[in-house]
């Protein structure tokens, strides 16, 4: 199999995240208590953008995002295709984040 490019990885995960970004939702009893953070999210996924498997990588501190951040990511499927060199199934792991305004 041909060797995936580090600037082909970082390209694809903007796609992703962009994508995922427009399914987040902030959790409102999150929003209420004043919670924010990162949770960095792994997932298993194939070419056809389906999610096989999702799991909380790194918690956010708060258990109410680091559910919506796995949440979002499933609402999103199917995800962007990759690029066609990639392999049949993968994982990715993308940070979400919640940051009150």
């Amino acid at each position: 199999a041909p060797a995936v490019s580090g600037a082909e990885v970082q390209a694809f995960r903007a796609r992703l995240l962009h994508h995922i970004e427009r399914f987040r939702r902030y959790p409102p009893a999150a929003r209420q208590a004043g919670e924010e953070g990162v949770v960095r999210v792994h997932f298993v996924m194939d070419r056809s953008g389906d999610v096989l498997e999702a799991w909380i990588e790194l918690s956010s501190g708060s258990a109410l995002l680091d559910e919506e951040a796995v949440a979002a990511v499933m609402r999103a499927t199917p995800l962007p295709s990759p690029p066609d060199t990639w392999p049949s199934t993968f994982s990715v792991s993308l940070p979400i984040g919640y940051v009150l305004q």
